[in-house]
């Protein structure tokens, strides 16, 4: 069964598999009496009355923010596309909304993690016109299978793909070719958006993989406006400056944060109390917060890990931009691209 109907089926309880059939019928017919056009299945069972115009709508406007791509069941990449799904999708939909306003054909630097390729999504999703300049191997292969307004992806190196971390790498990162390669960095771009594996308020982001490291130090230390994105959970408090995954130390990371060209999004913590949600970060209420978690008989560990996320984007508050929670109802798999 195509896939768009059995998802159809699962959303919409009045769908039958005999519905799904008939369409797929009529479209096999359409296929052979046009030379092989035909209308989607969508469309089909909106002309059988069996989808409205806004049951479609909603359908696919829900479906464009999936990972749609097949990356290997066992990478890091893969398991990470579905860890903290809803939190990363919000920080996608913010991103996209943000980029559409973009001027059009104008080049945006995306580096590598499935919360980066959320925000790819969502730049498809709000119709961005730019071009992508990108290390992120599964923005790369999916891309050709998109129907969207992006004008063209390209890598700036070319090198092999590290499948487990979704990431083109160069044949010799201390390379003077490779270092040249990254010049673009250099006021040459807007917008470069980077993510992290942790970060810490008072050092700043941290990376593991060798090639994220170069790529994100360049970006957070050139004149280009540099976006970290991370999840809430990435948010850690009172790092030891020895942890090798620190991409700097105190003092640096002091100085590029305040030279006022770069900005962390993070989506608000999604146990964070309904009524101090709404509150900007800084008229938040410690007290209140622990007094209405404690009402609502939350756990002690939950509500310290709600206290210690307000802890750190206060201190953060000058360079952060934190996007609402919003829960995303899981759809059924879909594959667009193997790799």
């Amino acid at each position: 069964m195509d896939r768009f109907g059995y998802r159809a089926t699962q959303k919409f309880k009045h769908l039958t598999k005999r519905d799904i059939c008939a369409a797929l019928t009529e479209q096999i017919r359409q296929e052979w009496k046009h030379n092989g056009k035909a209308d989607s299945l969508g469309k089909i069972l909106m002309d059988m009355k069996r989808l409205t115009p806004e049951q479609l709508k909603n359908m696919l406007v829900a479906e464009i923010m999936e990972p749609n791509i097949d990356w290997g069941k066992e990478t890091n990449f893969a398991k990470m596309l579905n860890i903290e799904k809803s939190a990363k999708q919000a920080i996608g939909e913010y991103i996209g909304m943000r980029i559409a306003g973009r001027p059009k054909g104008e080049t945006i630097f995306l580096s590598n993690s499935s919360t980066i390729y959320y925000a790819f999504r969502g730049m498809v999703k709000y119709g961005a016109q730019v071009h992508v300049l990108t290390i992120h191997a599964a923005i790369l292969a999916v891309y050709p299978s998109l129907k969207s307004n992006i004008r063209s992806v390209t890598t700036i190196w070319k090198g092999r793909v590290d499948l487990d971390n979704g990431l083109i790498t160069p044949h010799d990162l201390g390379d003077s070719k490779t270092k040249a390669e990254l010049g673009f960095l250099d006021g040459k771009v807007p917008h470069a958006l980077i993510s992290a594996t942790g970060f810490d308020s008072q050092y700043g982001p941290m990376a593991g993989n060798a090639t994220a490291r170069e790529v994100s130090r360049r970006a957070l230390q050139s004149q280009t406006h540099t976006c970290v994105l991370i999840d809430h959970s990435k948010l850690i408090a009172g790092t030891s400056k020895h942890e090798p995954a620190l991409l700097f130390g105190e003092k640096e990371w002091r100085e590029i944060r305040n030279r006022g060209d770069i900005e962390v999004v993070v989506n608000c913590h999604p146990q964070m109390p309904q009524e101090q949600a709404s509150f900007d970060i800084a008229l938040r209420s410690r007290h209140e917060i622990e007094k209405i978690m404690s009402q609502q008989k939350s756990s002690k560990q939950m509500i310290n890990n709600v206290v210690s996320y307000q802890d750190c984007v206060m201190r953060l508050r000058n360079i952060i931009k934190e996007v609402p929670f919003v829960e995303v109802p899981s759809a059924m798999p879909h594959t667009e691209v193997k790799v």
